[in-house]
């Protein structure tokens, strides 16, 4: 999308209209239960998403070195979503350091998609019937053709 000549990419324009995530601004105070909102517009988020973007038209792999708790973790949750969702076939894997790490950003991941298949009204909707894990899920569901078992669906 282009506006005034700036040019958001795709996954910057699915992270601001179809992900929420916490904000930290709802909170009456520390601790305390926060609201989940649409993220804001931020240049160094535009400028993250362009790096992305260029990697993945060079076909090369992107790399990020930032301090921790700054965001980072929602928007390659929203590109995950984002992937999952609009690619057929597409395979998105998720790797981190630690394990809990890994665990935080895929809690964010399926969040993603419990919004878009609860909240889009069928547009993002997909279905999980072949496999459903904490680690894993396929976009997919058994047909009976022919009286054999098939896999099909979306796929990714």
């Amino acid at each position: 999308m282009t506006v005034n000549g700036y040019t958001i990419t795709g996954d910057h324009y699915f992270f601001l209209n179809f992900y929420q995530l916490m904000d930290l601004t709802s909170a009456k105070k520390a601790g305390s239960s926060r609201l989940y909102d649409f993220p804001k517009f931020f240049v160094g988020q535009y400028e993250f998403f362009h790096y992305v973007e260029l990697a993945k038209r060079l076909r090369m792999n992107a790399v990020l070195m930032k301090a921790r708790g700054i965001g980072y973790s929602e928007i390659n949750a929203s590109i995950l979503a984002n992937a999952y969702n609009s690619f057929r076939n597409s395979v998105n894997v998720l790797s981190a350091q630690l394990e809990n790490y890994l665990n935080k950003t895929l809690d964010k991941v399926w969040n993603a998609l419990a919004f878009l298949n609860n909240y889009t009204d069928g547009g993002f909707f997909k279905l999980r019937q072949v496999s459903d894990t904490y680690t894993k899920k396929r976009a997919s569901v058994y047909k009976i053709i022919n009286g054999q078992k098939i896999e099909t669906g979306w796929m990714s």
